[in-house]
Parts: C-alpha cells; sequence; structure tokens
C-alpha cells in the first residue's frame, strides 16, 4: 500500500497543521513548529506491505 501526502497545494497558513495531523495518523505523532517566518512546505511517502514498510518523510521551512 503506497500513501503521499504534499502540501504544496494547501495555503501556507493550513501547511504546518496538515502535514503534522497527516503524519502522527499514517506514521507516528509529532510536534514541530516553524523557527522562522518562511513559508513551511512538507510531504511523505509510506510504502508497506505486510508487517514491513519503508517511509520518506521531508519537512522544510524554506521556499514555497
Amino acid at each position: 500500500m503506497l500513501r503521499e501526502f504534499d502540501t504544496s497545494g494547501l495555503q501556507v497558513p493550513h501547511r504546518i497543521g496538515n502535514w503534522r495531523a497527516a503524519v502522527a495518523e499514517n506514521l507516528v505523532e509529532i510536534d514541530c513548529r516553524p523557527g522562522r517566518n518562511e513559508p513551511f512546505t512538507g510531504s511523505f511517502s509510506v510504502f508497506s506491505t505486510g508487517e514491513c514498510g519503508l517511509a520518506s518523510l521531508r519537512g522544510s521551512c524554506r521556499g514555497a
């Protein structure tokens, strides 16, 4: 099963909250806060089969 999430289609003020919620729902509960006033972008993909899984997680406060 492949699950993906990307903030690029969301309005900037809603990106980090939605990214954090999606990561928590699909991977693990996290606590993160932007350290600067730059736009947040983030994405992740998770591939799982049986009891094994591989995840790629990205979060950045650089660029929009």
